[in-house]
């Protein structure tokens, strides 16, 4: 199947999937903003991740040694404008700072 068709057979499934939603919109929009996704339960948790070569930084420091993504962003072509992760959001100069911010959004930690 070509690209073009694989798309076209794919926004025309999303959008017949949809038509009943909005057919139940029209008719009665007030319990479709009941279900809106963005509206969130009260006992909601968030969560969120990362890596440690996207905040980390310190890579020449304290014995911590590049790691295969220092050696791989250092290759001519490898990233964009040649980025390396060397300091990053430099969280090993800055957690103590990094951690009050955490706080200070109510994470328990």
């Amino acid at each position: 199947m070509q690209r073009r068709l694989f798309l076209q057979s794919g926004i025309s499934l999303a959008a017949a999937l949809q038509l009943p939603n909005a057919l139940a919109a029209a008719q009665n929009p007030a319990a479709l903003a009941a279900k809106n996704p963005r509206n969130f339960p009260d006992d909601f948790r968030w969560g969120t991740a990362t890596a440690s070569y996207q905040v980390e930084g310190g890579v020449h420091e304290e014995g911590r040694g590049p790691s295969i993504w220092d050696t791989f962003s250092h290759l001519p072509g490898n990233t964009h404008n040649g980025d390396t992760g060397e300091i990053a959001d430099d969280h090993f100069h800055r957690y103590k700072e990094d951690i009050a911010l955490m706080k200070a959004l109510g994470v328990n930690a």
